[in-house]
């Protein structure tokens, strides 16, 4: 309480000086004691005169809470194997030749469900996190936010009914995937968004 009618009485002491101009002669007000007003904080950061450290100071703040990065992406019990991290568990279905790489279904292409399942949830992922992140701004200038609620809503309910079909199906070669929203996003962000 003190440090703020301190401050009160340095702003009611200030003086004001006259200062001459080219195009006409008026009083402006000059803070002949500001730096003394400031000695004993460290407050120099918010003077318009200051900078240094400005652009540490200002910088946009960080979640409270980090993101771990999974060390455990893989679990192998006897002959089942679940996987935590979607890339990984995508590269073991491809290395099976369960799935193609690409998702495209072909004539020759063994699990052509899975394929198109797989292809489905990648493209509701990219939908969801899309409209989470760079799309918010276009919904909210054009006043369209419900509409990305009623679309997020729907991509939610897609992703976790066909994920549960991904696990139900891939249940007979001893595979699971047990998936999390960080997971997806770092997936997206990595192969998904453009």
């Amino acid at each position: 309480m003190t440090f703020i009618k301190n401050i009160i009485k340095k702003i009611k002491t200030i003086s004001f000086k006259k200062e001459k101009t080219f195009e006409d002669e008026r009083l402006l007000p000059i803070r002949d004691d500001w730096k003394d007003c400031f000695q004993d904080i460290e407050w120099r950061n918010y003077l318009s005169s200051s900078i240094v450290d400005k652009e540490d100071f200002f910088q946009a703040s960080e979640p409270t809470v980090e993101r771990e990065k999974q060390f455990i992406t893989k679990i192998k019990i006897d002959d089942y194997i679940i996987f935590t991290r979607y890339e990984d568990f995508r590269n073991y279905l491809v290395d099976q030749n369960l799935i193609n790489p690409s998702l495209k279904i072909y004539y020759e292409t063994s699990h052509k469900r899975l394929n198109n399942i797989l292809s489905w949830i990648e493209f509701h992922v990219r939908s969801t996190f899309y409209g989470w992140n760079e799309g918010y701004n276009f919904h909210y200038v054009n006043n369209t936010l419900d509409l990305l609620n009623d679309v997020n809503k729907r991509n939610i309910e897609i992703i976790d009914k066909y994920l549960f079909e991904v696990n139900e199906y891939v249940k007979k070669f001893n595979v699971k995937y047990l998936w999390s929203w960080t997971d997806l996003e770092e997936y997206n962000k990595k192969f998904l968004a453009y």
